[in-house]
């Protein structure tokens, strides 16, 4: 088997005492063993809150459905060590089959874990939870197994497990070990010496002496191309998206995710990477990863890729190569980066061999045009490296280029959102993600928050975190939820520059910026080549919504296909006008925007 990541070990500081207690929560826990662990089940979580759940996205493929890849890396640690595994992916069951989930929400997941269990007679439990979004499915799965089978251990890990362990260990008792970090290694010499009886001697794991649950494993050494256990990848993107440009993929395209290197180089404040991945950036050898796409492709027919990279280009003598070795290779695989890059870590001839290499969508990393903002949240890119990025970009328009922004920063005015705006218009990607500051537990940004009151840990409620609203569907029940409601929409302009953002009307506010950044400047946009990128873009963005349902987006594809001549725009702007007149809070919207063809 051949190993991948050159990963130097990353060990938390942990009180050393709490050896012991291992020991004894380990005899405790495994006295019912008679043969040892040797059937593992890992579980992959529903990503979808059930309350969220839109059966006419799901039918349309616009949820988000990754291949487990973290799961196959540890599965193919484990079988390596001579366990049996097997891989259950709760989202991919319930996209694949929405109609089912549709009318078993609420026991969905206990159906098909038992059906699982009883089959495979697993003797231990491995679940991820990578997203807080995740959180409530995380929960329900791990009590539906506990209550099947009281005696099965159960270890959990993940993004979400070890930026919040605290809240996990609360909340969640049923789990047995918490595994945070990267600990496909770890999990498995963990079962290797329960199954030899040989305890702290033989894990690297220590334990803290006020959290005796939790094992803090150390950085894995090594990776390996992960064993998916049967699944069939390929099916994954039939049933949904895998990476932020399914409208911009060729046609009859099978997606699946790959990672190059693990960890970012840079230390903002809002990011949860470095807690996660520790400190710097540690890479595969090209030539393993020419290996992994050439399996993907003859064993899965894969043509399309999403790098899983926090830093693509980390080492752009290095990312020049192995672009240059996937277009020498002739595998014909296009990817992209959803990801985000580094604008600093560009230049224009990693441009080149991006494009060259089939690279068709590209996310940057922006987050302020405010020079004051980056430097607070400790951004490794400036406004110039942001202004020079867009020019470059300009030169390949094959490539669609997204731009991640965030409002709601601490000590935000409306100056440095002005300085967003203006700095997003100058920049002129082809679409930005604006959002609202979603705080992660153990980003710095979220002590800070905490410190001066912005956030109260004690109330925080995962039931209620807004992010990735299109690909949920939140962002319709939010709609739905204010048809009626007539508040007062929020004029930018009407604010001094130093006056701060209103942090409790931040949604409202969001709307207003996204229209500004987005599309406004549709209006004036004479280009055919990005007239045509965002005839594509804009109905994608339709066609997510049930029923059709945000009139704005409907209005724009209107006008855009206009601007290109087409001839059947009017059904576009009539079902525009319809949900107009259906919200008082959208007719407010548009009596606001002054978009007269539309009232």
């Amino acid at each position: 088997m051949q190993k991948i990541f050159d990963i130097k070990p990353y060990v938390a500081e942990f009180n050393d005492t709490g050896n012991s207690i291992l020991n004894d929560i380990l005899k405790n826990k495994i006295n019912f063993v008679k043969e040892g662990l040797k059937k593992i089940l890992l579980v992959s979580p529903l990503q979808i809150p059930s309350n969220f759940f839109d059966i006419g996205m799901a039918k349309r493929n616009r949820y988000f459905s990754y291949p487990p890849y973290g799961l196959g890396l540890i599965a193919t640690e484990l079988k390596s060590n001579g366990f049996e595994v097997e891989i259950i992916d709760l989202n991919f069951l319930a996209l694949s089959n929405p109609e089912k989930f549709n009318a078993e929400k609420d026991f969905f997941e206990k159906v098909e874990i038992e059906k699982i269990l009883k089959a495979f007679k697993p003797d231990a439990v491995g679940i991820t939870c990578m997203f807080t979004l995740t959180h409530e499915s995380f929960k329900k799965e791990i009590q539906i197994i506990k209550d099947l089978n009281p005696k099965l251990l159960i270890f959990a890990g993940g993004v979400h497990i070890t930026n919040d362990p605290i809240r996990i260990k609360k909340e969640i008792p049923e789990i047995d070990y918490i595994l945070p970090h990267e600990s496909e290694a770890e999990f498995s010499n963990l079962l290797v010496a329960v199954n030899k009886r040989v305890f702290q001697e033989k894990t690297k794991s220590k334990i803290q002496e006020d959290k005796p649950l939790q094992i803090h494993s150390e950085k894995n050494v090594e990776k390996s191309i992960p064993d998916y256990c049967g699944l069939n990848i390929s099916d994954f993107s039939r049933y949904g998206e895998v990476g932020a440009y399914r409208f911009w993929w060729r046609e009859n395209t099978v997606a699946a995710t790959v990672q190059g290197n693990r960890g970012c180089r840079a230390h903002c404040t809002f990011c949860s990477v470095e807690h996660f991945n520790g400190k710097g950036v540690r890479g595969r050898s090209v030539d393993s990863i020419i290996e992994e796409l050439s399996q993907y492709k003859e064993k899965y027919g894969v043509n399309h890729i999403m790098w899983l990279d926090d830093d693509l280009f980390y080492n752009p003598k290095r990312a020049i190569e192995l672009f240059s070795k996937m277009k020498d290779s002739k595998l014909d695989i296009t990817w992209d980066a959803s990801n985000g890059v580094i604008a600093s870590a560009v230049s224009n001839e990693l441009l080149a061999a991006c494009a060259e290499s089939g690279c068709i969508g590209m996310h940057v990393g922006i987050e302020s045009g405010s020079s004051r903002i980056l430097r607070e949240i400790k951004k490794p890119s400036g406004v110039k490296h942001f202004l020079r990025l867009g020019e470059w970009l300009k030169n390949y328009p094959q490539i669609f280029t997204k731009g991640f922004l965030i409002m709601g920063f601490p000590n935000e005015s409306f100056g440095d959102l002005l300085d967003t705006i203006n700095l997003a218009t100058e920049m002129s990607l082809d679409w930005y993600t604006v959002s609202v500051l979603t705080p992660l537990p153990s980003t710095k940004i979220y002590d800070q928050m905490a410190e001066i009151g912005l956030i109260d840990v004690e109330k925080v409620d995962t039931k209620e975190v807004n992010y990735g609203s299109m690909q949920t569907g939140t962002q319709k029940k939010l709609e739905e939820s204010r048809k009626t409601s007539l508040n007062e929409i929020l004029k930018i302009n009407s604010f001094s520059k130093s006056e701060l953002l209103p942090r409790d009307q931040l949604s409202e506010l969001w709307f207003e910026v996204d229209y500004e950044i987005n599309y406004k400047k549709i209006f004036t946009e004479k280009d055919l080549k990005r007239l045509n990128k965002l005839s594509v873009f804009l109905k994608d963005i339709n066609k997510r919504m049930t029923n059709f349902s945000n009139p704005i987006s409907l209005y724009f594809e209107h006008v855009v296909n206009n601007q290109l001549g087409s001839k059947h725009t009017e059904k576009l702007l009539e079902q525009a006008k319809f949900h107009v007149n259906d919200s008082n809070l959208w007719a407010q919207r548009v009596s606001h925007l002054n978009l007269k063809e539309l009232v």
